[in-house]
Formats: structure tokens, C-alpha cells, sequence
């Protein structure tokens, strides 16, 4: 069964447009969250099917608000994180391989990967919620 360790979110309402500019790194001036500490582990286990990945992804959410008004727009960016990432880790857990070793080799392979999935994740959700990707978001 996959894992997906997602920490309170972390409400910041902020007044200053300069300290959200700072809080969400120049992209915005009216909101943003930001997915910290995100990390993505593995273990194999041995199933049935042969060895399987176990996958747990954590992060934690943290806003970053010029007024209240945002607060339900960034929490979908926050569901959209979740849901995708639940789905990554099924997509992974859903491999079975004949070796301890060959199954280890894959989720070392989908660990590099993480960051620039993680990316694309992110990227995909500004653009479903706010009508474009922005560059070099994290």
C-alpha cells in the first residue's frame, strides 16, 4: 500500500505584498503554495506477484496569502498535490519484479526522478487551476 505523508498546512496570511513577493520567490503577488521537504523513499517487499516497490512521499504544504480570500484557491493546489501523488505512487507500487535487486534498481530510478516529476506535478496543477504553468516553479 502506498504512502503519502502530507503535514498540516501551514497558514501564513500576509498584509505586505513585498513579504508574499519574498514567500512565493517574485513568482506572485496574491498567493502561492509551496510543497517543502518533499521526499520520496522506497522499501521492496516480496508479494505474490514477485517484489514489489513500497512507496511513502512527504511534504509539507505551507501558503503563503496576501488576504483570506485565497486561502480556497490554494488549497486546491494542495488537493491536486495529494491526488497526484497518490496516483505516481500507485503507477510505481503497481510494478512487480522477478529480484530484490531489479525491484530496488527501479525505485532508485523513479527516486532521481522525483524532483522533475515533482515539477511537472506542480507545473500541470498551476496550469488546471490557474490558467498557466509558470517557469522553474517548485
Amino acid at each position: 500500500m502506498h504512502g503519502l505523508l502530507l503535514a498540516v498546512v501551514l497558514l501564513k496570511t500576509v498584509v505586505s505584498l513585498e513579504e508574499v513577493r519574498t514567500g512565493c520567490h517574485g513568482r506572485v503577488e496574491t498567493a502561492c503554495t509551496n510543497f517543502e521537504a518533499a521526499k520520496f523513499s522506497f522499501t521492496c517487499s516480496q508479494t505474490s506477484k514477485g517484489w514489489t516497490p513500497r512507496v511513502l512521499i512527504s511534504a509539507r504544504a505551507h501558503m503563503v496569502l496576501s488576504h483570506r480570500k485565497f486561502q480556497l484557491h490554494e488549497l486546491s493546489h494542495v488537493f491536486d498535490f495529494e491526488y497526484d501523488m497518490r496516483h505516481h505512487a500507485a503507477a510505481i507500487e503497481s510494478q512487480s519484479f522477478e529480484s530484490h535487486d531489479a525491484c530496488m534498481a527501479f525505485g532508485s530510478t523513479q527516486q532521481e526522478a522525483f524532483p522533475a516529476n515533482l515539477q511537472e506535478y506542480v507545473r500541470s496543477s498551476m496550469l488546471r487551476r490557474d490558467g498557466v504553468a509558470l517557469p522553474n516553479r517548485q
